[in-house]
């Protein structure tokens, strides 16, 4: 089976821990980009990854100022 490119509003909010309503508030404001088929919303399964790569570095950032 091809790997996902997108996920759906749930699958995203699976992967990253996030309630629904943090999910929808995240859409709604921007901050994570995402694309529209009919009424369905889908989300890049690049954002996940971008996320993961953020939070690698604020971690390594971390542990080096301690």
């Amino acid at each position: 089976m091809a790997q996902k490119l997108f996920l759906s509003r749930r699958e995203f909010g699976e992967v990253t821990r996030l309630s629904p309503s943090s999910v929808d508030r995240r859409l709604r404001d921007h901050q994570v980009p995402f694309t529209k088929f009919g009424r369905r919303v889908l989300i890049p399964v690049t954002v996940v990854e971008e996320m993961k790569g953020k939070a690698s570095e604020n971690l390594a950032q971390t542990r080096t100022e301690v």
